[in-house]
């Protein structure tokens, strides 16, 4: 078999933190493992930095990382692209959140920026099992933003911090009504692109999954795009294929059917 290339999303595909799987299952990282061994590719695209990845995940050694929703592009531990906000901006975003009494955290690669006094903030951190070894709560003068988010009291702060940035920033709202705040021009779709060129493989080479709306363009894209069981309708009419759910294995069992792994006997 040919040698492919697979994306993997991390939250909703390999893990689902917010409903007890902050680990991949077995099944799962064994599958991942195999796909290894079998020669093909391995690369996350997530909207984690670098320094949300858990012990297990970097286990896995994967070849390449699409972190941050595409700012930050990783191959075999060399950046092949970077886009970070000018710190004017970074400062514009944190003074509004200081003023309206908004938790935020700013991510880089290595390090993220954010509160110990900020309750809803260090309870997605405990949630998704992301190390505080990793967090400041002073900005370095050379910290490079990749993505920001925030977390509003209501849904009227919600609307509010949309109407005043969502002209100049991508603003992914959540069933919570936080926001991950990102650029305009930065995609997984975009970014899986510098990973091929560095690989010499084409778009008919990959095979993405995922679940969210940021994964919509990479299951475009892709020569294979599966969705996830537990993904939205609208994300599962674009991609080409769906597989189970994150809680079913929805991963190992289809990298079976589609014949990359031999999984369990």
């Amino acid at each position: 078999m040919e040698r492919k290339i697979f994306f993997f999303d991390i939250d909703g595909t390999l893990l689902d933190c917010e409903h007890g799987l902050v680990k991949m299952q077995d099944k799962v990282y064994d599958a991942l493992l195999e796909l290894k061994q079998n020669g093909h590719l391995l690369c996350f695209s997530t909207g984690r930095c670098y320094a949300y990845l858990t012990p297990q995940l970097k286990s896995l050694a994967p070849d390449g990382m699409i972190l941050s929703n595409g700012a930050n592009v990783i191959y075999r531990g060399q950046t092949l692209h970077e886009f970070y906000f000018p710190q004017a901006e970074v400062d514009e975003i944190v003074d509004y959140c200081k003023q309206n009494d908004i938790e935020y955290v700013i991510e880089g690669k290595e390090h993220f920026v954010s509160l110990k006094r900020f309750k809803q903030m260090n309870a997605f951190f405990e949630l998704f099992e992301i190390s505080k070894d990793n967090m400041l709560e002073e900005m370095p003068t050379d910290f490079k933003t990749y993505k920001m988010a925030v977390i509003p009291h209501n849904h009227q702060e919600a609307d509010a911090i949309y109407q005043r940035y969502h002209q100049h920033y991508q603003m992914m709202r959540h069933q919570d009504d936080s926001f991950d705040i990102y650029p305009l021009h930065i995609s997984k779709g975009k970014a899986l692109r510098h990973i091929l060129q560095e690989v010499h493989l084409s778009l008919e080479d990959c095979i993405a999954f995922g679940d969210g709306f940021n994964d919509l363009e990479i299951l475009e894209v892709a020569g294979l795009g599966i969705a996830m069981g537990n993904a939205q309708k609208s994300v599962k009419d674009k991609a080409k294929d769906v597989c189970s759910s994150v809680q079913e294995n929805g991963v190992a069992k289809k990298l079976v059917e589609l014949g990359y792994i031999k999984g369990e006997n």
